[in-house]
């Protein structure tokens, strides 16, 4: 769980890599609602692309979750 927590941290480092656009992008895409070609995920390592899927899924399921649960109070944009 908290795998969109984990990603937010890895792409606010300085250094620019592929797969940090890759993942700024998709992440970029689910919280604005916007298109993601979700081909680019294939150029992912397969921890990453894991990873990826996670956070798909993590988000997904946080739209559904009551925003005034106090157990998941924290913020999905970062």
């Amino acid at each position: 769980m908290f795998h969109l927590q984990q990603v937010r941290a890895q792409i606010s480092q300085p250094e620019h890599s592929e797969s940090g656009k890759v993942f700024r992008d998709l992440l970029s895409a689910l919280e604005g609602g916007s298109s993601f070609d979700l081909s680019r995920l294939d150029g992912l390592s397969y921890k990453e692309f894991d990873t990826a899927v996670e956070c798909i899924r993590e988000w997904r399921s946080l739209r559904y979750i009551q925003a005034d649960d106090p157990v998941y109070s924290f913020p999905l944009h970062g």
